[in-house]
């Protein structure tokens, strides 16, 4: 996954390399990787899909969870985390979007898992095949807004998803 970061800036998600920051005037990589023991490092090297929200945080979905990039500390990202243990149905995130209000719609492993941004928290409701998905498990990178009609398309093994979010 490849996205915009700033007019100069790039960043590159990886399976297993972590996230580079990509500078196009000078074609310098800055690596971010997962650390052990350090609570704000990236939860795992192997990315499968970016996305930047409406506020301008960069999200990345990893193969062992969601991570938001929050802010910088001495020269380092910050990176909150968002895992099975928050209320995901799996912690591997295939692909995001954002809707309207703000709240995010992951695809996993385990169905759709929407994360519902509030003042100082998250609120998360998981959607599965008994909700009417084509599957619970969901393919890298198949994910898609449509920002005319506000319609989201997530495709996964047996097909793909077609729904308005705000519906």
């Amino acid at each position: 996954s490849i996205i915009r970061d700033d007019a100069t800036h790039l960043w590159i998600a990886t399976r297993g390399g972590g996230l580079n920051r990509f500078n196009v005037q000078t074609e310098k990589f800055h690596a971010f990787r997962f650390t052990p023991n350090n609570p704000n490092a990236l939860s795992s090297d192997d990315i499968l899909c970016l996305y930047k929200d409406q506020k301008g945080y960069l999200w990345a979905g990893t193969s062992l969870g969601l991570n938001k990039l929050t802010k910088y500390k001495d020269h380092q990202p910050v990176f909150i985390h968002f895992t099975e243990k928050e209320g995901l149905p799996n912690n591997t995130i295939h692909g995001i979007l954002e809707d309207n209000q703000n709240n995010l719609w992951l695809s996993t492993n385990k169905g759709i898992a929407k994360i519902i941004k509030e003042k100082k928290s998250f609120r998360i409701i998981a959607y599965n095949k008994k909700d009417g998905l084509q599957n619970n498990e969901f393919s890298d990178g198949a994910f898609y807004k449509n920002t005319t009609n506000e319609t989201f398309y997530f495709g996964g093994i047996s097909g793909f998803n077609v729904f308005k979010p705000l519906e």
